[in-house]
């Protein structure tokens, strides 16, 4: 199993040159220092005007100062004028970045399935994917069961939600047969931890306290090292879970305390973790060409 960071898009910082974005900027450093394997920046909607996405300005600017990381955007999908525009932005980040570049769609029912795959598609094209084994964990689909069959069979991953009781799930990914299984499934969740109990308290305390409540129900994993490790093995819902993304920074937690939880995440829970049975490919050595298909 492999550790990333998720920045949910009401925390995502307004300006490039502001507190919010030095907060988010040293806690995704600490990530790749500390062995985690991505950041994603989960965005509000679908692309609102013909543009570049904030976001993935936040994203090339965090390329610069990493080296390893991956830069993942998550966002439903763009309405069908915009979608070759993210297309060919998904794939510049992806030549800039060296090949560090992920996405996934969140496709809610009454969405178009067939055009959010047709877009991962696009989107793979543009980053060289054809030319890998797997794609499935560097573009991915949050949807339903069914939608994300059809997603696995095409070769893509599949986002879990972050939610405090989903129990469609429960223990079914452990339990399928690998044939039936995609060949990436991500699971995402709010997790804080501290290193001792005292630190917990401090923790939940400031959450509790928190004038700012999250705008949607999340899983809150919370606890010191032992105790999130002994939760990740003992609870269904974590079984059969090749990457957790993981929000540190939820309100009521201090700057200080989100970066001590990145820290305690590559010291403390990334060592326990069995690895990740579908090794993703060697990153391209730096300037190696990428050949890329212009196609839909």
């Amino acid at each position: 199993m492999r550790l990333s960071l998720l920045v949910p898009h009401e925390r995502l910082p307004a300006q490039l040159r502001s507190p919010g974005y030095r907060d988010l900027e040293n806690q995704v450093i600490a990530a790749e220092l500390h062995g985690l394997s991505a950041v994603w920046l989960a965005d509000a909607t679908a692309i609102p005007a013909l543009q570049r996405l904030p976001t993935l300005r936040i994203l090339d600017h965090l390329s610069a100062v990493t080296d390893r990381i991956d830069l993942g955007l998550r966002l439903r999908l763009p309405v069908a004028p915009l979608r070759p525009l993210l297309a060919e932005q998904i794939g510049a980040l992806d030549e800039r970045s060296e090949g560090r570049a992920r996405l996934a769609l969140e496709c809610l029912p009454g969405d178009d399935l067939d055009a959010a795959l047709a877009l991962l598609a696009h989107a793979g094209s543009l980053m060289g994917l054809e030319h890998t084994p797997r794609p499935a964990e560097r573009l991915q689909l949050r949807a339903d069961a069914a939608s994300a069959a059809r997603a696995g069979a095409h070769g893509y991953g599949r986002l879990l939600p972050d939610a405090p009781d989903e129990t469609v799930e429960r223990g079914g990914l452990a339990r399928a047969p690998a044939a039936d299984r995609p060949g990436w499934i991500a699971r995402a969740l709010t997790l804080v931890l501290a290193d001792s109990n005292l630190g917990v308290a401090e923790l939940a305390r400031g959450i509790a306290a928190a004038p700012l409540r999250q705008p949607e129900a999340r899983r809150l994993l919370i606890g010191t090292p032992a105790q999130v490790l002994q939760a990740l093995a003992h609870e269904p819902t974590f079984g059969g879970v090749d990457e957790l993304v993981c929000d540190v920074a939820p309100p009521g937690v201090r700057p200080e305390q989100a970066l001590k939880s990145v820290a305690l995440l590559g010291e403390r829970i990334l060592p326990h973790l069995q690895p990740a049975t579908r090794r993703r490919p060697p990153a391209l050595p730096p300037g190696t060409t990428r050949v890329r298909a212009r196609g839909a």
